[in-house]
């Protein structure tokens, strides 16, 4: 007599290895499909997430208690990078100094800010990241908790060992090489661990 007992092993589904990318923000149509017809992306819109963050709120960008002020401490957490475990977090309290490109990359490695040290430079998926196409040809950060008209700014990624590339935020965010000794503003980004509200 056999035995019909047995533990019947279930295929389990490949787990994801992305997420959809953000919605751009532009929201007016110009022509038939168009980005600003389909809105593609997640997210409701370019500043709501389609879900709470931990905080209990669907705002994409907060600060390290939840709110979505700025007072001094110029750090946001951008909650449609939060991954379950860790959230990306941008320094921008000093987009008033312009700095050759060599120093804007290592200025503030060993600084503190909102209680976090190790902060670099963006990178190119980090800048358009938070670029507004909403906005396209008036400052692509001209929103909070960015709000600034300032034009040029560094990026980290490099073409080559003698250029540097900068992103022009009124010409709709083009990115185009120049002297690594051109003076021009930056802001820092830094991966932060999450658990519960708590963020190191």
């Amino acid at each position: 007599m056999s035995d019909n007992r047995y533990i019947k092993a279930v295929a389990s589904a490949a787990a994801p290895v992305g997420a959809k990318r953000i919605k751009t923000g532009q929201t007016v149509s110009y022509n038939t499909a168009d980005d600003g017809a389909t809105q593609r992306g997640r997210s409701t819109d370019f500043l709501t997430l389609a879900s709470n963050n931990p905080f209990g709120t669907t705002s994409r960008f907060t600060n390290k208690t939840g709110g979505t002020t700025y007072p001094s401490i110029k750090v946001t957490y951008d909650w449609s990078t939060y991954d379950g475990s860790t959230v990306l977090a941008y320094y921008f309290g000093d987009m008033s100094s312009t700095r050759a490109l060599a120093t804007q990359l290592t200025q503030y490695t060993g600084s503190t800010f909102d209680g976090l040290t190790g902060w670099y430079l963006t990178n190119f998926q980090e800048m358009t990241n938070i670029m507004n196409a909403g906005l396209w040809n008036n400052y692509m950060l001209n929103y909070p908790p960015f709000s600034t008209t300032l034009r040029y700014f560094w990026i980290s990624s490099q073409p080559s060992g003698t250029t540097g590339v900068a992103t022009d935020l009124a010409a709709s965010g083009a990115f185009t090489a120049t002297a690594k000794t051109n003076a021009l503003y930056g802001i820092w980004v830094r991966v932060c661990t999450v658990s519960g509200t708590t963020i190191t």
